[in-house]
Parts: C-alpha cells; sequence; structure tokens
C-alpha cells in the first residue's frame, strides 16, 4: 500500500528511510505457552529520537525474507525499561504469516496510547524451531526496506488505522463505562458526532473485552452497522448504532469493555472530529426508540409518521431532507420539511435531517 507522507490534515514528525538490515528475533522464554515457540526482536534504531504523544500514528513498513517460517508475526510498540519492563505504548497489530525464503512486504500503522521509551516489537512463533525447548535459536530478518513514519493527528482527533484489509479501525478503552459490567441482552448506543476529514463507508462498531483473560479479543456483540452507515468528507454527520450484547466480559477493569469503530475509506487512515463519542446502555424499549431500528427519536425532531406510506415530514425546520437505505444508499432527497417516499418498496429507511444550524440528526421509518 502507497503511503502519503504528508497532507493538509496531517504531519510527519520524522521518517527513517528504508535501508538494508539484518534483525534477530531470538527465541522467547517469556513467549508463554508449553512449549514456548515464541521468538521476538526489539529494535530503537528508527525510533532514537522520537518522544511518543498519545494519538501518534506509527506507520512500520518492512519487505524482505526470513529464514524460517513466521506464524502470528505481528508488532507493536513498546517501552521495556525499568520498572516495569513492559509497557506497550502502542498494542500489537498483526502483519500476517512468512514462509521461509519466500519475500514479504507489510505496512501496518499502530496508535500511540501511553507515552514512553519506545523501541519496535517484532514478534512471531514458529513450532519447529523451538522444539521442546528453543534456547539458542533465533529467526533471522533479512530486510531490503525498513521504514517507520510518524504522523500527528489533527488535534483531538479519533483516528482509525489500516487494518490490512481495506478497512481502517480502532479500539476505544474509556468510552464505555465499566460500572456496570455489560451482561447478555443488554443494549448500548454508540452515538458519533461530528465531521471526518475524509468520506467513508460501512461504518461499524462492536463491543470488545481486550483483556489477558479474555485472549486479548473477545466479542461481546455482533458487529453493528451505524445507522447513517455512511459519511461525507468534512460535513456534519450524526451515527448511532444500538449493539445488542450476546456475551459477559470474561475479565474485569480497564480494557474489559472496549469500543471498537470499523469503516471503508481509500485514505490511508479516517480522521474524526468529534462533538460527542458516547457509549451506554438503554432500554430497548423506551418510547423514545423505534422498535427493531434502536434509533433514538432527538427532541429536535420528529418524523411523522413513523410508518411512512407517501409523504413523510419533518416536525421541525429543515434546510435539507435525505432518504437512504440501511445501508446508506441516497435514495430520495428534498429541500424542504417533507419529501415524497411513495415510490420506495417496503423496508426499513433512514432519514437525515439538516437542521437551520447545520446540525444533521437522522430517524429511521418504516413504508
Amino acid at each position: 500500500m502507497k503511503k502519503v507522507l504528508l497532507s493538509i490534515s496531517v504531519a510527519v514528525l520524522f521518517c527513517f528511510g528504508a535501508i538494508a538490515q539484518t534483525i534477530e528475533m531470538p527465541w522467547n522464554q517469556y513467549g508463554g505457552g508449553n512449549p514456548v515457540i515464541a521468538y521476538q526482536a526489539k529494535d530503537a534504531s528508527k525510533v532514537t529520537t522520537y518522544t511518543p504523544q498519545v494519538g501518534d500514528v506509527v506507520t512500520v513498513t518492512i519487505a524482505g525474507t526470513a529464514n524460517y517460517d513466521i506464524s502470528q508475526f505481528q508488532v507493536a510498540v513498546v517501552d521495556d525499561a525499568p520498572p516495569s519492563y513492559w509497557k506497550e505504548l502502542a498494542g500489537f497489530k498483526s502483519l500476517g504469516n512468512v514462509t521461509a525464503g519466500t519475500p514479504f512486504s507489510f505496512t501496518v500503522d499502530l496508535t500511540i496510547t501511553q507515552t514512553g521509551s519506545p523501541k519496535i516489537v517484532f514478534d512471531g512463533k514458529n513450532a519447529t524451531l523451538a522444539g521442546t525447548n528453543g534456547a539458542g535459536t533465533s529467526i533471522t530478518l533479512s530486510l531490503t526496506t525498513y521504514t517507520v513514519s510518524i504522523f500527528t493527528p489533527i488535534a483531538g482527533a479519533k483516528i482509525l488505522t489500516d487494518n490490512g484489509d481495506g478497512t481502517k479501525q480502532e479500539k476505544f478503552t474509556d468510552i464505555l463505562a465499566l460500572d456496570p459490567a455489560v451482561k447478555v441482552g443488554d443494549v448500548v448506543r454508540v452515538t458519533l458526532k461530528g465531521t471526518a476529514d475524509v468520506s467513508a463507508t460501512s461504518f461499524q462498531t462492536v463491543i470488545v473485552d481486550g483483556t489477558a483473560a479474555a485472549s486479548y479479543w473477545k466479542e461481546l456483540s455482533a458487529w453493528t452497522a451505524f445507522t447513517p452507515a455512511a459519511v461525507t468528507a468534512n460535513q456534519q454527520f450524526t451515527l448511532v448504532a444500538d449493539i445488542e450484547i450476546t456475551s459477559a466480559p470474561t475479565g474485569t477493569g480497564a480494557g474489559s469493555q472496549n469500543v471498537v469503530l470499523s469503516a471503508v475509506s481509500s485514505a490511508n487512515l479516517i480522521q474524526l472530529s468529534l462533538t460527542e463519542f458516547s457509549a451506554v446502555i438503554v432500554d430497548p424499549n423506551d418510547d423514545d426508540v423505534d422498535p427493531g431500528t434502536g434509533i433514538q427519536d432527538l427532541a429536535v425532531t420528529s418524523i411523522q409518521p413513523k410508518v411512512v406510506n407517501g409523504e413523510l415530514t419533518v416536525g421541525t425546520d429543515a434546510s435539507l431532507i435525505i432518504v437512504t437505505s440501511i445501508d446508506g444508499k441516497v435514495l430520495k432527497y428534498s429541500a424542504s420539511k417533507s419529501v415524497n417516499v411513495s415510490g420506495l418498496p417496503a423496508g426499513a429507511y433512514v432519514a437525515s435531517v439538516t437542521l437551520p444550524s447545520g446540525v444533521v440528526v437522522s430517524k429511521a421509518f418504516v413504508k
């Protein structure tokens, strides 16, 4: 993937160029499991002058070959200085699997969540090489490309970084309160209000237990699409998703109820400048929520009727009404307080209403 190193909204602090080098990944006796089959390398050569700031995006690009197979190959930014000896400044992200002697190329974005003295950590597994005791063994990475770029995002922005499959994704640990803990059957409403620096589609969310007790990734719900599911660059949006909890968290405390956001964009990353980012447990039977849609009837706006056969009318001043399908496809629009939807087939739709103030609110209805 080609990486844009400088744009209007993203500043590069520095980028160390590609210089062919060799990195040794020795057997990691602290890797866990029985037998231990983990291999790990810590490298500070690309970040010796970098002082991490929360929110920075660290892009690691490597290409080359390995002399042994590597499974579960991943990378993180870690501070291994005392007294903790292990503090993840940016958590592990997967690179993929490597076959011995076969060229590989990986690029991954890591978001800094803590400050400290950084090292780039490469981690992977090889059961055959390790055997019952891997002491003295190592995996050699012969790299033709190895670069680390640091980006400073828009102040206060929430960043969705590349997930390696075309989606942009990030985990947020401090949005959903830990008390009370969610339980099976709860409905968590996630609300996003603000703007994005780029257009994006397929916005969705999931609640994840990221604690060690849950093996760092346990989905407590299904992935749930926002309504609407698409945003336009630099235009105000309001996105709402009601998530049903299907599994209780295994762990407790910090990281046990993370909100994960995902979206699709051709950009390298998505910067969200949010006036609201909330996640709360709600009563799905509340009178202000449409059954089956979970979209709140916002106090400033009402749509009449909720079941529409002909004319959909907004109960307040509006400069624009856009009617979309649940997946975000624009079907109808009107620069007034009403829009005729008689030509649409039966089904569920979303009306996005632009108020005179410029605020956009969304409401689901049934045809």
